[in-house]
């Protein structure tokens, strides 16, 4: 058979495979893709995924170093070592994790872009310890560390852990002046603090002038959507500790919806 049509066979076979989670079948054809043709990084790709799915840490780590020292100085060896990263992830071992998803982002700005979805998704489902790491990973000089900081306090702010994500959001006004979105936070943490008057002080001085149009972005696509997370939250079978945190993290946020609308309200007076 040509070599390259028995690659793209092998690679539709792995497809399937994948699909189907036979994961020892998918490390069988892609060793035979590899044997075929030992510069097919796609299979080497799909050898590491399996590897993973089995649990075969050991294996796929010894791989996987091998590959980014082989492809050192290209743009696969950054591919390689964020599936490292990934690894590390897996096994629980979050510092190595972070440690090495940060070496990636300080050379790589398309996977930096990956890190920062990632970091999204594991936050949307609240698995805010694996978030933590995706957004903390994110090197300083890169565009989206604003936008990583705002994700980190998110975290820490739905865990409770309010002086952390005070600390964070700070960090994320002096990356970014006209942060308004880092400023609102600012304000809720108060509310849940129950320094509503100081709240209410830091919010009117900090976000006076903002346009009625990105109030209403502010609130439709945050507050609203965070409101009513917060508000189903509320109705779970957790223990009392999680259930009062839930109802001052939902007190908090409806403190702070109430005065957006007030705000924009008030704009929209102004304008008409």
């Amino acid at each position: 058979m040509n070599t390259t049509l028995e690659i793209e066979s092998y690679g539709q076979r792995v497809s399937e495979a994948l699909s189907s989670s036979k994961y020892d079948e998918v490390l069988l054809y892609c060793r035979r893709a590899i044997k075929a043709n030992p510069k097919f990084h796609p299979a080497y790709m799909g050898k590491i995924q399996a590897l993973k799915f089995l649990k075969k840490y050991k294996t796929a780590k010894t791989e996987l170093r091998n590959l980014i020292q082989e492809y050192l100085n290209t743009a696969l060896h950054w591919e390689f070592l964020f599936e490292l990263a990934d690894l590390f992830l897996k096994q629980k071992k979050y510092k190595k994790a972070k440690k090495t998803f940060k070496r990636v982002s300080e050379n790589s700005n398309e996977i930096t872009q990956r890190i920062q979805g990632l970091g999204i998704d594991s936050m949307m489902k609240e698995e805010y310890e694996i978030a933590k790491v995706y957004f903390g990973s994110i090197c300083y000089k890169s565009p989206r560390k604003y936008d990583s900081q705002i994700g980190m306090g998110f975290c820490y702010f739905h865990q409770g852990k309010f002086e952390l994500a005070k600390k964070v959001y700070k960090k994320a006004v002096l990356l970014k002046e006209e942060s308004d979105l880092a400023k609102v936070n600012l304000s809720l943490i108060l509310a849940c603090e129950q320094k509503e008057k100081e709240a209410e002080e830091m919010f009117k001085n900090q976000l006076a002038g903002i346009p009625a149009r990105r109030i209403q972005i502010i609130i439709i696509m945050y507050y609203k959507v965070t409101l009513g997370r917060a508000k189903l939250k509320l109705d779970r079978d957790v223990s009392q500790e999680e259930k009062a945190l839930y109802k001052i993290q939902y007190d908090g946020l409806k403190f702070i919806m109430d005065l957006l609308v007030g705000m924009l309200n008030k704009e929209e007076e102004t304008v008409f």
